[in-house]
């Protein structure tokens, strides 16, 4: 037996042992097992005693503590090399297999990896990836989420840009991919917001820096509870003008939508027949300035203002749009005669204004034995070639004569609009055509004029 068999007894053997374990518990076990038989049997063992209690007792924080004297640098603590006979082609790399035990008492499940691989071997230009390896419903781990070598990452799949989402979502329904959480609450919750912040570098010869360039916000429209009817929101975008990011547009949790909180477009109403425009006025709100309607009567209207500006801004025109409906009704015997033309004022023009145009319709048919046509035009005293509007053509139907598309309109528009100092009247000159007028039933017609008030 050698003299350090006799100087070493069991108890300093296991401290000195102890001290080593953090080094290379199983190079001293090797060592130990090429000693002669008598050290090999007991030392040993107590040594396979020590490192079971030392590594047991720890946790995975104390075992991987490194003390060094580096203040400002990484320290190295592990190290793990993949080298082959052959050669490295993309995929080739390193793994740290995780396994645990299931409930089946299966005990060598691979749970988890962590895989190093190259995306590029070419040597002197390599790319690396680190792949998260995950198990899922039983099947074998599989890829979930990789980093690629200039620090892209990709959920389910490879990154194309510096973040990738990726899953399979199913056709005609929704697939949320990313959610974002406000977990802030309090009892005063209106106005509580949570946003996208972009920023964009600006260039400086000496010292370039980041500003913020546009946001997208979603808020909240009041206090934010549990019942579901105080849950409406809002979503804004902002965008930065002279160095300041402030909203620009929002929809609102009706459906609204506001531009600079001063103009907003209506959702459509109830039935879906129209949606409104809206202007803000100081003091009152929003209040409506055109409608666009849809439904069985399409239809642009705009609200009593109208102004035209030229190039610099400036009115040169304004006042307020307005129609008016005059109803005419014309007696069965107001036409016994051929040609006989009936003149009656059906509207007076207000002083100040510019007529736009007018429109006639029928309201109630007419008939008559042998009536072929019914002339309307609207005109000023005296004067029956003002607006002349199209001729309301009649049809025989089964010996009486009417008007074929009751409820159609028939327009006319001035070239340039009739101007209007101190008042006008406007007379429609109807005349009959055709013969034995005198069976003629009653019939109406309905007038519009469109004009503009200064």
């Amino acid at each position: 037996m050698a003299d350090r068999d006799i100087l070493y007894e069991i108890d300093p053997v296991k401290g000195l042992i102890a001290d080593a374990i953090a080094g290379n518990s199983q190079s001293i076990l090797d060592t130990l097992s090429r000693e002669d038989a008598l050290f090999a049997g007991a030392i040993r063992a107590a040594v396979q005693t020590v490192i079971n209690e030392r590594l047991g007792a720890q946790t995975v924080a104390q075992i991987q503590t490194v003390a060094d004297a580096v203040t400002n640098a990484v320290t190295t603590f592990l190290t793990q090399g993949h080298s082959t006979s052959g050669a490295a082609a993309a995929g080739f790399g390193i793994r740290h297999l995780f396994q645990l035990e299931d409930a089946g008492g299966n005990a060598v499940e691979n749970a988890a990896a962590i895989d190093v691989i190259w995306s590029d071997a070419t040597a002197d230009s390599e790319d690396a990836a680190i792949l998260f390896m995950l198990k899922a419903a039983g099947a074998a781990i599989a890829e979930k989420v990789r980093i690629a070598s200039d620090g892209s990452i990709g959920v389910g799949v490879t990154p194309s840009s510096l973040l990738d989402l990726q899953k399979a979502g199913t056709a005609k329904a929704n697939l949320d991919l990313l959610e974002l959480t406000n977990s802030g609450n309090a009892a005063d919750m209106d106005v509580t917001e949570t946003s996208i912040l972009f920023n964009q570098f600006y260039y400086d010869a000496t010292t370039p820096a980041v500003a913020d360039a546009a946001r997208i916000v979603v808020g909240t429209e009041q206090d934010w509870t549990s019942t579901a009817a105080t849950q409406d929101s809002y979503m804004a975008l902002h965008t930065a003008l002279n160095g300041t990011v402030a909203e620009k547009l929002r929809l609102d949790s009706v459906g609204n939508l506001l531009f600079l909180t001063t103009v907003a477009i209506q959702s459509p109403n109830t039935d879906d027949t129209y949606i409104t425009f809206k202007a803000r006025d100081n003091g009152v709100g929003l209040v409506e300035i055109a409608r666009l309607a849809g439904s069985a009567d399409p239809a642009l209207e705009i609200s009593d203002r109208l102004n035209f500006r030229d190039a610099g801004g400036a009115t040169v025109l304004g006042g307020q749009i307005r129609v008016v409906k005059v109803s005419k009704a014309y007696n069965a015997d107001l036409f016994n005669a051929a040609a006989l033309t009936d003149s009656a004022t059906v509207w007076t023009q207000p002083a100040d204004s510019v007529l736009l145009g007018a429109k006639m319709v029928l309201a109630t048919q007419f008939a008559a034995a042998s009536m072929t046509d019914l002339d309307v035009t609207i005109g000023l005293a005296g004067d029956n070639d003002g607006l002349t509007v199209q001729a309301m053509n009649l049809t025989s139907d089964a010996g009486a004569s009417e008007y074929k598309d009751r409820g159609a309109y028939w327009s006319a528009v001035t070239a340039a609009g009739y101007y209007s100092a101190a008042g006008v009247a406007w007379i429609a000159y109807t005349t009959a055509v055709g013969a034995n007028l005198s069976t003629l039933t009653a019939g109406q017609l309905d007038f519009y004029f469109i004009y503009l008030q200064l």
